[in-house]
């Protein structure tokens, strides 16, 4: 009986085989995000942006078209401040009211065209129900820190405005936590070697383009059609990020509001010295509604955490209080309100925040001193 002898494959195959699984791994995934450019293309830089040594701010008198894959190409007009409004800002007609908006991107109307953003809406209704015109001009700029908001108060109180109204989210102020906690000194083992250094950088790249990749953000956005399953991703981050919905809150969301704090007394104080109201908007963040809106419980999560909180330095500081979240709730489909994948606010969720804000306004007649003579019980009728 002769026994059988095992045929080895030839060593190349043992390079070949691993490297034709790499390059069908490469094909299928370059196919796919070339797929998703395709269909869904974007531009999310926006050449009006100016960087410098006061900060972000847009180019007087331009004109950008930008664009998320989610969302429609957005034409955008910066006047002659190089802001978004429907009107200049050195020019004041006799008996015209202005808002003046402070905020990041949420506040701007991220990749909203100004006609449909809660900026404009604002204006609509309140020229309305004020029986004369009410402008806004709008100083957000996407990606800026709080700290650059309250720096461009002076800015602001310039434009003579009757009313600043700071718009913030729970990740305008997780964004500064970050920033806080990379300056702090941390104590720790000795410095790495360049090598590692480089590793880390290299890392650090391949992580953002896969953030930035379109193929993965489609398939978030199909994902996260259910607000469950959204809610569900979005809970999972052990960053800290998602901390804002847990009570009682993490040391460093509490370091965070006491930062926040600091900025808003400085804001208020320069504000109310000027004679000027000065409101706050807290919230409208989509986990916060998708939360509220759960079809299961989340034991130890609360979506009201960060605007109790906020409210609370808004009382402090004798700042008025906007609170726009319980409108949201009661809009209920959060898939139609905010672009699913990028997060920030679709057209119809700034018509909610727009009628929420214009109802409160009237309401609390803030706008009553500067000449708007309205009667707040028939104005929240007919804005409702």
């Amino acid at each position: 009986m002769t026994g059988s002898i095992e045929q080895r494959p030839p060593w190349w195959d043992y390079l070949i085989l691993p490297a034709l699984s790499l390059l069908t791994a490469v094909l299928v995934l370059g196919s796919a995000e070339f797929t998703a450019r395709t269909l869904w293309p974007k531009n999310t830089v926006d050449s009006c942006l100016v960087r410098d040594s006061s900060g972000m701010h847009y180019k007087a008198g331009c004109v950008s078209k930008t664009k998320i894959p989610e969302g429609p190409w957005v034409e955008s007009h910066y006047n002659d401040c190089g802001l978004q409004s429907d009107f200049p800002c050195h020019f004041k007609s006799a008996g015209d009211l202005r808002i003046a908006i402070l905020g990041s991107s949420s506040a701007e109307g991220y990749m909203v065209p100004f006609e449909a953003s809660y900026g404009a809406g604002l204006e609509r209704i309140l020229s309305l129900k004020c029986g004369r015109t009410v402008e806004v001009q709008n100083l957000a700029v996407a990606g800026t820190h709080l700290t650059d908001v309250a720096r461009r108060t002076d800015e602001a109180l310039s434009l003579e405005p009757d009313l600043v109204l700071i718009v913030l989210t729970p990740y305008d102020l997780w964004k500064e936590i970050a920033e806080i906690s990379s300056v702090e000194p941390k104590p720790g083992p000795a410095p790495a070697s360049e090598s590692r250094l480089h590793i880390g950088e290299r890392m650090e790249l391949l992580r953002q383009a896969i953030r930035e990749s379109s193929a993965l953000l489609m398939l978030r956005h199909f994902l996260y059609e259910d607000p469950q399953t959204y809610l569900e991703f979005f809970l999972m981050s052990n960053t800290g990020g998602a901390d804002f919905l847990v009570t009682p809150l993490s040391p460093r969301w509490q370091q965070g509001l006491s930062h926040l704090d600091g900025l808003l007394g400085e804001m208020a104080e320069k504000i109310h010295a000027s004679g000027v109201a000065f409101a706050i908007v807290p919230s409208f963040h989509r986990p916060q509604v998708a939360l509220m809106n759960a079809r299961q419980a989340f034991p130890g999560k609360d979506p009201y955490v960060f605007e109790r909180e906020v409210s609370k330095i808004a009382r402090k500081r004798g700042i008025m209080d906007l609170e726009v979240t319980q409108d949201f709730e009661r809009a209920g489909a959060t898939e139609n309100l905010f672009y699913l994948a990028d997060g920030h606010m679709q057209p119809k969720g700034h018509g909610v925040l727009a009628e929420s804000l214009s109802r409160q306004i009237l309401q609390a007649q803030i706008l009553r001193q500067a000449g708007c003579p309205a009667n707040p019980i028939s104005n929240l009728l007919a804005v409702r």
